[in-house]
């Protein structure tokens, strides 16, 4: 399946990586098991090696609420690691709104770094 996840134990990332050309409904499926095993809880990580197979507005609306953190006052990064896959993680950022809280990387590292930042920033 071109859309995975990982949620590591010793870890405080939750990454969902999307390789190759995906659909909306291979996305939707995939993070309903991602929310099912308490994903969206952690500091999350959406990478992006390639866009959407189906690269439509109306598809990326779809998807944008399966991707917000459980915890609204929670960080999340969205890494693009192509000019075409930036780019969507731009508009999904677009579409989220909330400005300061995600944000988009070109890389894993830098966006790790944006959140551990961020997560010792806020109160809990």
């Amino acid at each position: 399946m071109p859309v995975t996840f990982e949620i590591d134990p010793d870890s405080p990332f939750a990454v969902v990586t999307f390789a190759g050309w995906f659909t909306v409904e291979e996305t939707e499926t995939t993070l309903a098991a991602f929310r099912a095993q308490g994903g969206q809880q952690r500091l999350c990580i959406f990478e992006f090696d390639r866009p959407m197979a189906n690269f439509r507005v109306e598809n990326i609306k779809r998807v944008c609420t399966d991707m917000m953190p459980k915890d609204i006052g929670q960080p999340t990064a969205f890494v693009g690691n192509t000019d075409l896959s930036f780019e969507l993680c731009e508009m999904i950022v677009r579409f989220i709104t909330r400005p300061g809280a995600v944000s988009t990387f070109r890389s894993r590292a830098e966006a790790e770094r944006w959140l551990k930042q961020r997560a010792a920033e806020s109160p809990r």
